[in-house]
């Protein structure tokens, strides 16, 4: 019977092949779990009712306080799931409280650093010493004591050393100016401000002291010469300057006033204004002339330059004929004259005679011109008075031309 058991067991209820390993070492605070101890896997797959079985639980783990409560957890893993109608498995993992005791940590500090220099090299001063806290109290643990402390040091009274005060005013001189090589003088004086004590260093050198002073000769003004007449004017009209000069008799010395800079005066003269002469260019060139022959005229001009001002000379004149004719010379032209005049009356009563007529010349002959003809011609004329009885008058017979 027992053999027929186990082979049911082995066969239906654990169809399963496994394997293990050991635990050597467990977990320690956060540190990671421990994975599975024991590994199986399937045989004899056929479908059997079975349970679920499950490993045994591992090691707890690390508490998660080390005081004041904390907790831990500890798990298991399936090895075989539920078949058929078998059992389901069981809770996998575990919890519990631990570590439930109350924290208690007394302070930790540094040890004391080394004194720090005096504040005072005498007289009392003080020098400190720190510590800092490597652990805070925890719990009903000791508090942490002071992290600070002062002791005091160099108490011995310092010795003080004399101090003089600052040096007064200078006194008022007692003259001022040097007067027959004898100087003036004044005087300044100090007192002990700080009297020396305990071994200090006693106050040396004098609390007066004497100097010179207004060592310069006494002044002495400048002394000057009667001007001289004045100059010239430097400009007969338009505005110009004149001046006189004196000479320094006695120079200034010992501060005395100085003249050196008044030897000179000068004030304007001729301050009425210039004449201006009129100003007119040069002749231009002269014209052409007005006839290419037989005399003409020709004439050449200048311009204003300046219009004369305040009674200055005025102004040439600005055009200018030749003197003598231009292209003086004969022109070839033929000889004009007007047409004859009327016949003179005879100059007897009766009988006959001669009588003239005339013409004027217009233009003469010029150069290879034709030349002019007669310019009178004369005849012969009969006059006769009037008779009734013979009815008679005085026949002109022409002349010969």
């Amino acid at each position: 019977v027992f053999v027929f058991v186990f082979v049911f067991l082995f066969v239906c209820l654990f169809p399963l092949t496994y394997r293990s390993r050991n635990i050597e070492q467990a977990p320690i605070g956060a540190g990671m779990t421990c994975g599975q101890t024991l590994q199986g896997q399937t045989c004899n797959s056929e479908e059997c009712s079975a349970d679920c079985i499950v490993s045994p639980f591992g090691e707890w783990s690390e508490c998660s306080a080390p005081c004041g409560g904390g907790g831990k957890s500890r798990t298991r893993t399936i090895l075989s799931p539920a078949s058929g109608n078998g059992r389901g498995c069981p809770v996998l993992g575990q919890e519990a409280p631990c570590n439930n005791q109350p924290c208690t940590n007394d302070c930790i500090q540094t040890e004391w650093s080394d004194w720090t220099e005096c504040s005072k090299s005498c007289g009392g001063g003080t020098r400190t010493q720190t510590r800092q806290v490597a652990r805070s109290p925890v719990g009903s643990g000791l508090a942490c004591g002071p992290s600070t402390q002062t002791q005091a040091c160099n108490t011995e009274q310092c010795s003080v050393n004399c101090v003089w005060s600052a040096w007064g005013q200078w006194t008022d001189c007692s003259e001022d100016c040097a007067k027959d090589g004898a100087y003036g003088t004044q005087s300044r004086s100090r007192s002990v401000q700080t009297a020396a004590a305990n071994g200090g260093i006693e106050c040396s050198g004098p609390s007066e002291e004497t100097q010179v002073c207004n060592t310069q000769a006494c002044p002495v003004d400048c002394q000057l010469s009667h001007f001289s007449p004045w100059s010239e004017c430097s400009a007969t009209c338009g505005g110009g300057r004149k001046s006189r000069t004196r000479t320094v008799l006695t120079p200034a010395s010992g501060g005395g006033k100085d003249c050196s800079s008044m030897t000179v005066q000068s004030r304007s003269c001729n301050s009425d204004v210039c004449p201006v002469d009129c100003a007119v260019t040069e002749w231009s060139d002269w014209t052409e002339c007005t006839r290419s022959c037989g005399g003409g005229s020709a004439s050449r001009t200048r311009t204003v330059v300046r219009e004369a001002a305040n009674e200055g000379a005025p102004c040439p004149a600005l055009t200018e004929e030749l003197s003598v004719p231009c292209n003086n010379f004969p022109c070839s032209a033929d000889c004009q004259v007007s047409e004859w005049g009327e016949w003179e009356d005879c100059p007897v009563e009766c009988g006959e005679s001669i009588h003239s007529r005339s013409r004027t010349l217009i233009q003469e002959s010029l150069g290879s011109g034709v030349l002019c003809g007669e310019m009178t011609e004369s005849r012969t004329c009969v006059a006769a008075p009037w008779s009734a009885r013979f009815a008679l008058f005085c026949v002109d017979s022409p002349s010969p031309p």
